[in-house]
């Protein structure tokens, strides 16, 4: 994944790109943290946090890696959560890297961002490392 940029990057293990590495998905609607396969297909995608619009400093100093890293480490943690915004956001993607649908939690209410999401028979658990619980949601046929 490449989470400043909003996007993920995929290995290919087989074929004519075997050996390389390609975009899977780009230009997704927040910054992705962790994939975790589907039951019926494509991927769960947990968005740390999401793109604020109409500016949003992450995207504006996407193309800048060292000024990022001075201010991470100028800036305390509080701060920089501070400037990140309270939403839950979880991206299903196909096998392409195609955007199907998302869920998502507008004002963080129950899962502020997301780091994990796991699906166990038709149950996705969903967790953030700004929490100190596990969300559990039953899934529709829709999903």
């Amino acid at each position: 994944k490449q989470w400043y940029q909003r996007r993920v990057r995929g290995y290919w293990l087989k074929g004519e790109k075997a050996g390389s590495w390609d975009f899977f998905a780009t230009n997704l609607p927040g910054y992705p943290d962790n994939i975790r396969r589907r039951e019926n297909g494509g991927y769960w995608v947990g968005m740390a946090a999401i793109r604020r619009h109409p500016f949003s400093l992450v995207d504006y100093l996407a193309p800048y890696p060292q000024v990022r890293a001075t201010i991470t480490k100028i800036l305390p943690y509080y701060l920089l959560r501070s400037l990140a915004s309270q939403y839950g956001m979880v991206v299903v993607l196909d096998e392409f890297g195609n955007i199907l649908d998302s869920l998502q939690d507008p004002g963080g209410a129950v899962v502020p961002s997301v780091s994990e999401v796991a699906e166990i028979g038709g149950v996705l658990y969903i967790g953030s490392y700004h929490s100190n619980y596990i969300a559990r949601l039953t899934l529709r046929n829709e999903f």
